[in-house]
């Protein structure tokens, strides 16, 4: 993680800890303190962790989860968001992980949010996360395969503002021309991103901001199909750490998105890792050709 953004995260997450503040588990298979997510929300106080263990959530009070007026860490026991998922596929209806509303602050820690979907109008927008009048620290989390209108991972509407740190974001979609793939930022709202890879995105534009261009630092944006550093990402490619290029992942179509070892995001320089995985295979293997085929490309 690059200094600037360390110092960042220290600052919003500085005193967030309530003295008395309970630790309360929740499992996947419900034999927890509570047997679901949105249970475990519901008897929180503020400074409350959430800490849940290894394992694939889904069904109802494991999705759809609703985060409202409460200061509150969810975390992953490991750290690891490959061993933590959320995964809102599988019902008769789309499903979010997160809503989140009149939050001081919310704190989400190595987490995977995958398969996410919006439903009706207004409500299909933020297909993993849908946030308003509230802030926000997304750290070490992938969003992967989420789908909405617009923010086909996360949307913040009003009076918002979210930091994501050390996040992977593959293959999200916004279906509307509203686009925003990855992050969709509405009126009155702020964003920071660092250390974040962002690739792989369908439909317009990665990084969709109604607010001007949100902050990015250390950031790697590839291969999104509306564009990378454009719209609420425009003008920031080289600047402060920002590359595009290839993360390299060691297997995305399996949603293994640890990055191989001459990735351009894996530790090294200034900025450290970037994305919420670590080196995860060896380099990418050369594909074996001939001397005449290298000789033919300059004919």
């Amino acid at each position: 993680m690059s200094r600037y953004a360390g110092l960042a995260l220290a600052a919003l997450l500085g005193g967030f800890t309530a003295a008395g503040a309970a630790t309360l588990h929740v499992r996947p298979d419900g034999t927890g303190d509570y047997p679901t997510i949105q249970a475990a929300v519901d008897a929180a106080s503020d400074g409350d962790v959430i800490l849940l263990a290894d394992g694939v959530f889904r069904g109802d009070g494991n999705w759809d989860v609703q985060v409202l007026d409460i200061e509150l860490t969810i975390r992953s026991e490991s750290g690891d968001p490959a061993r933590t998922v959320i995964d809102c596929a599988g019902g008769a209806s789309p499903h979010r992980a997160f809503r989140l509303s009149g939050n001081p602050m919310v704190v989400i820690e190595g987490i995977s949010m995958i398969n996410g979907a919006g439903s009706s109008f207004y409500q299909s927008v933020g297909g993993a996360v849908l946030m308003g009048f509230c802030n926000a620290v997304f750290s070490h989390c992938v969003f992967a395969r989420n789908s909405a209108w617009a923010g086909g991972a996360i949307c913040t509407d009003w009076f918002t503002n979210v930091s994501l740190v050390s996040c992977t974001f593959h293959a999200n979609e916004a279906t509307s021309a509203y686009g925003g793939s990855a992050l969709f930022v509405i009126d009155l709202c702020s964003g920071h991103l660092s250390n974040c890879i962002v690739a792989f995105g369908v439909g317009p534009f990665a990084i969709q901001s109604w607010s001007g261009p949100l902050q990015l630092e250390c950031c790697d944006l590839y291969g999104n199909e509306g564009g990378d550093y454009v719209q609420g990402a425009a003008g920031q490619l080289g600047v402060n750490g920002n590359i595009c290029a290839d993360p390299l992942f060691c297997d995305p179509e399996n949603l293994d998105l640890s990055i191989a070892a001459d990735s351009p995001c894996a530790p090294g320089g200034e900025c450290g890792l970037m994305g919420a995985l670590p080196v995860g295979c060896g380099p990418t293997p050369a594909e074996a050709t001939t001397w005449g085929a290298i000789k033919a490309l300059y004919r």
